[in-house]
């Protein structure tokens, strides 16, 4: 439970990193 949490709080992360990237 705790791994699938801490997978999505990667994913989140990555897509707003992108986001960021783009400005």
């Amino acid at each position: 439970m705790f791994t699938k949490y801490l997978c999505q709080s990667y994913l989140y992360t990555v897509k707003f990193s992108k986001i960021f990237d783009i400005f």
